[in-house]
């Protein structure tokens, strides 16, 4: 599922480079995409108890808007430590897009996504 669902929509709504990425999603049989359907039913209702850290194992459902990667993730960071009001860990492990056909283009797309989140 793209990191838009996972965050609030007022993340994504208000900011038009945000909202604009968002909108290159297309639905899929296999899970929701569009912002905030995840957060407000698996993420909203955990904010009340306290976290150790998040791993987030994700990225394949982000190439076709990878070029905006780095600030979808950087603001679902911003927003889930907003929202708990503490600087929690956050680990990342991108996972790649196994359909992809075009070889260079997927390599590309997940170096990409890769690139966005270690800077």
């Amino acid at each position: 599922t793209p990191a838009e669902a996972w965050m609030p929509e007022e993340a994504i709504m208000g900011d038009s480079f945000l909202s604009e990425a968002a909108a290159r999603q297309k639905p899929v049989p296999w899970g929701p995409v569009e912002p905030a359907r995840i957060y407000n039913s698996m993420i909203f209702p955990l904010i009340p108890f306290k976290i150790a850290g998040v791993l987030w194992y994700q990225g394949e459902a982000n190439t076709i808007n990878s070029y905006a990667y780095k600030s979808i993730l950087s603001t679902l960071i911003g927003c889930w430590r907003n929202k708990w009001a503490y600087d929690f860990p956050f680990y990342a492990e991108l996972v790649k897009n196994i359909m992809a056909t075009d070889t260079f283009h997927h390599y590309h797309e997940n170096a990409v996504l890769a690139a966005a989140t270690f800077e």
